[in-house]
């Protein structure tokens, strides 16, 4: 019984840390950053938060082909170079559709 009581305290504790290890604590911080610069237009900040939220997706890319299917994993490589295109042409409306395709997107995957 006391066995028992271990491996599930110890599984919950691991099953309750394995969001920054997928990856999914730091999409949700790079989307947040993202959305609150896209909802202050500030296109150069933006910009370079981009390419930070570039950088963390190509850091967890390989998660999430492991967690995702195919597809969802090629919408979400689609929807940043969208996002990439919108930014760089200072579309609001744009960005802000790309974004939360972008946020479904993960939460699809993140889902499970």
């Amino acid at each position: 019984m006391h066995r028992k009581l271990i491996v599930i305290v110890v599984g919950f504790v691991i099953l309750t840390g394995c969001g920054h290890v997928t990856g999914n604590q730091d999409f949700k911080q790079e989307i947040n950053h993202v959305e609150q610069y896209l909802l202050d237009e500030d296109w150069e900040t933006l910009t370079v938060q981009l390419d930070h939220f570039q950088r963390v997706y190509k850091k967890h890319q390989w998660k999430v082909q492991l967690i995702g299917d195919e597809g969802e994993y090629e919408r979400l490589h689609e929807s940043i170079n969208r996002l990439r295109a919108a930014v760089d042409t200072k579309e609001a409306k744009d960005a802000r559709i790309e974004l939360a395709t972008i946020k479904s997107i993960l939460e699809d995957i993140y889902s499970l």
